[in-house]
């Protein structure tokens, strides 16, 4: 697998000299998780050349993979039901590192942004890029995507990088998901920067999960 991305990744620098790589943050805690989790975002800020992984290896920012890193304990954990109370007291760089260093990450601007993406750069990127990207995430073989903040999920159904589909479910909670042929779950989601509390970030999600994997039985 590494070789192939590897091939992969040097096609792809050829049509973008900035090129930020990201994926599979730790190959072996990926490979041995009960749910290979990709999380899909839209761009990287700041600097060229560089590797998201190597970041999310030491915590990353805070801001950011605080709420992935619950979204990835709570995901792991769906039989568990816990308090709020309880999932913020988990949080720590430590908790951090040990959650991320078990997901795929990838954004579908492989070029480093702004504090605030433009939407219509990211279509545009991803509209470029789009065979590129189906192969990435063809590659890591997730089982559960979040596709994190508008129009990531738009972005992902439009250019089919996982398959063809006609339009997406709602859960009971109100999330937006869909289910492959594969039985990959694909939710579209909120980015973990929205500006609401992260309790109705995290239930949400974790029920829709819940909801489809007991559909699924």
């Amino acid at each position: 697998m590494i070789k192939k991305e590897e091939e992969l990744f040097d096609e792809w620098k050829k049509e973008r000299p900035g090129f930020v790589s990201d994926g599979i943050v730790q190959l072996d805690n990926y490979s041995e998780s009960d749910f290979k989790i990709l999380y899909l975002l839209k761009e990287v800020n700041g600097g060229k050349n560089w590797d998201l992984r190597d970041l999310l290896k030491k915590g990353g920012r805070k801001q950011t993979w605080d709420n992935i890193a619950l979204w990835t304990f709570g995901i792991n954990n769906l039989s568990k039901n816990y308090l709020w109370a309880e999932l913020k007291e988990l949080r720590s760089k430590e908790f951090r590192i040990e959650q991320l260093l078990k997901i795929a990450a990838i954004n579908l601007k492989k070029e480093s942004g702004s504090h605030t993406a433009n939407n219509k750069i990211i279509w545009g990127y991803a509209k470029e890029d789009q065979l590129f990207l189906k192969k990435q995430i063809e590659l890591y073989d997730p089982k559960i995507i979040v596709c994190c903040g508008t129009p990531t999920g738009d972005i992902l159904k439009k250019f089919n990088l996982v398959e063809e589909f006609y339009k997406w479910k709602l859960s009971f909670w109100g999330v937006r998901y869909h289910v492959s042929e594969q039985n990959i779950i694909i939710i579209s989601y909120c980015h973990p920067e929205a500006r609401i509390d992260d309790n109705f970030k995290y239930f949400p999600l974790i029920n829709t999960i819940r909801e489809i994997k007991k559909s699924l039985k």
